[in-house]
Order: structure tokens, then C-alpha cells, then sequence
């Protein structure tokens, strides 16, 4: 979760055996978000991480110095996907980084099908950018007939071990989880605002009326924020008083702040 994945967060993660997920951009610069992947690959074999497809051909050397294992595909501009970049993509796929391509619906998908290794498929309950009105096995499923064979990691609003059966017996081969780790007790969150969001249920959430139009805990609207409201977003995580913070419906069952740990017994409980 942008503004929210960093080391300690991730070190938790790779302690309680799940694979860690950063984004760079919610670090200072480059020179910490490399420390933090060290760390935490000297805890586990693998971690995903979210660039923009313009900065996967920029920091190429990078993710291979760093042992990146996976990256996601934040986001791109059709104007990135030129022959030369589809070859440095697969270069680094031949050196076994996995690529991972977050799809709201499967209709992008056919662009990158010859560079991607699987896809993310984010529902209507998850946190931020989000299909809307749309089951999130529904779209496993429209993928699946589409793209046989083609792996699927599940995402949003998963909350417990029967969200996960659930979308793993729809064809999902892994689940991705966002709001339940950003509330634990090693997330950067400040305890004053994890607070003021288990007062919250995700009756409260809303979308945003400007940009990418995500879903969010919003506690006023910025003006003049970038497409993905990112001001915003940093002032909610911040202050829980002005902004917003993008949440999705696994909101409901979290009842107290617990560790990571406890967080992933309670799923495969």
C-alpha cells in the first residue's frame, strides 16, 4: 500500500512467512528503499515490488542488483509499451523476475500478455483504485476463459481464511492483502489514526470525487492533488484529520491492533 509498505512493515511480513510488498515511492529516495529490500531479503527468499512500467526499464540494474524477485506493474502510459522496452521487460524475466500486471478488469490485459507472468486482479471491496460493482470471482473467472493458464493473485477486501479458500477455489493462486496489515502494530501508521479508523466500518468509505476516483476513509477532499491524490493520501496517514486513507471492506473485522503475526495465524486458522 502506497505510503505504507516500508522496512519494518516488510521485515514483519517476511518473518510470518508472507511475501513482503514495497513500493518505492513511499520512501525518501532510492538509497533507503535499497536498504529496505536488503534487510528484508536477508528474512526470505522473495519480494514483490511496485513500479511504474517506465522505471522497471529505468531501474533495471537495480532490480537486479537488489535480487528483486517480483514486480508489479504500478502503472503506465501507452506510450511506454515500444518494442525496445517489451524486449528490456523480457530480458528481465529471462533472468527469473517475475512480472506482475494489476488489472481493475481484463480488458488491458492482451497488451502485456507476452510480458507479464501474471496478473493481479483487484475487486470492488479493495482499498483505492478498485473495479466497481463487480465480484472479484467473477473477474477470476472472465480471466481464466480469456487466458488459460495465465496465474491470478486476488485483491481486495480479503479478511479472513474464508476470503482466501473462497477466491483460491475460483481459480486464484494467490491473495494479495492491503488494509489488514496496514492496520497491524508494524505498520507506520500512527497508532492515533489506526485508532480513529476502527471507529470506522466500510459503510464509511467512499470514493474520492477528483483523480483515479479511489475508495477511501475521507476526512475532507484536497484540491489541486495529482491523479492518484497522493497529498491527500500522506495528510490522512499523517494527521487522520485532513485528507483521506484508502481502506477496503476488511475493515469490518478488524476489532483491536495486532501483529503481522497474529494477523496471518488468524487467516489460515
Amino acid at each position: 500500500m502506497n505510503g505504507v509498505s516500508d522496512l519494518n512493515l516488510g521485515l514483519a511480513c517476511a518473518r510470518a512467512g508472507v511475501v513482503p510488498s514495497l513500493i518505492p515511492y513511499s520512501f525518501p529516495n532510492m538509497s533507503e528503499f535499497a536498504t529496505a529490500v536488503t534487510e528484508i531479503l536477508k528474512e526470505c527468499t522473495e519480494i514483490q515490488v511496485a513500479f511504474s512500467f517506465k522505471d522497471i526499464i529505468a531501474r533495471a540494474d537495480l532490480i537486479k542488483q537488489l535480487g528483486i524477485t517480483h514486480i508489479e506493474i504500478l502503472d503506465f502510459e501507452q506510450y511506454d509499451l515500444t518494442p525496445e522496452n517489451r524486449a528490456a521487460v523480457n530480458q528481465l524475466r529471462s533472468q527469473g523476475v517475475k512480472i506482475l500486471l494489476k488489472v481493475l478488469l481484463p480488458n488491458i490485459i492482451d497488451e502485456f500478455i507476452d510480458i507479464i507472468d501474471a496478473v493481479t486482479v483487484k475487486g470492488s471491496e479493495g482499498a483505492g483504485r478498485s473495479a466497481k460493482d463487480i465480484k472479484l470471482e467473477t473477474i477470476i473467472f472472465e480471466i481464466k476463459r480469456s487466458y488459460p493458464g495465465l496465474p491470478i493473485v486476488a485483491s481486495g477486501g480479503v479478511k479472513n481464511g474464508r476470503d482466501i479458500r473462497l477466491l483460491m477455489s475460483h481459480g486464484a493462486c494467490a491473495v494479495s492483502i492491503g488494509t489488514l496489515f496496514a492496520m497491524s502494530k508494524e505498520s507506520p501508521i500512527p497508532d492515533s489514526v489506526k485508532d480513529k479508523l476502527l471507529q470506522s466500518t466500510s459503510g464509511d468509505i467512499r470514493r474520492l470525487k477528483m483523480g483515479a476516483r479511489q475508495r477511501a476513509i475521507i476526512f475532507d477532499e484536497y484540491g489541486g492533488d495529482d491523479f492518484n491524490n497522493t497529498a491527500g493520501l500522506y495528510s490522512g496517514l499523517r494527521t487522520g484529520k485532513t485528507g483521506h486513507i484508502f481502506v477496503g471492506n476488511a475493515l469490518d473485522s478488524i476489532t483491536d491492533i495486532v501483529s503481522v503475526q497474529e494477523i496471518v495465524d488468524h487467516l489460515l486458522s
